[in-house]
């Protein structure tokens, strides 16, 4: 279970709360573990939801519209297991398309792309920095 923080320390480069809660707010990635209900209470992501996060950040600092943004994030959303090895997330501005690394060139040449994010490394590197960051949180509890 992750919290908002949690989501924050892990975004390279760092995001603001402010850009996670209107993400949240404009639904294009909604907590799947829990929605805050109130005063007090904290969203609370899992895993996917880290990366669906974490490759929504990176379209915002490349500037991709919200339209992008948000068939990305719904597609990510509606398939938690995709994608598979090889999978890269191509972009120009106006259309999102997750193909293989193999098509990059072919589809580069027809489109223009501005943006490419291998989505299988990406998981691999949220995962990475969850473990380390639930490992820091665990040695934390351990030395009060």
């Amino acid at each position: 279970m992750l919290y908002a923080h949690d989501i924050l320390s892990i975004l390279e480069p760092a995001a603001p709360y402010s850009w996670l809660d209107s993400v949240t707010r404009r639904g294009l990635v909604k907590p799947s573990i829990a929605e805050a209900t109130g005063h007090g209470s904290r969203r609370r992501y899992n895993d996917e939801d880290a990366l669906a996060l974490t490759v929504i950040w990176r379209l915002a600092v490349a500037k991709m519209p919200t339209g992008v943004q948000r068939t990305v994030a719904d597609y990510l959303q509606s398939f938690p297991s995709f994608p598979t090895a090889g999978t890269v997330l191509v972009t120009d501005g106006e259309t999102a398309t997750f193909t293989t690394t193999s098509r990059i060139s072919s589809l580069s040449a027809a489109k223009g792309i501005l943006v490419v994010i291998p989505i299988v490394q990406l998981r691999t590197q949220v995962q990475h920095n969850l473990e380390h960051l639930l490992a820091s949180r665990n040695t934390s509890r351990e030395e009060r």
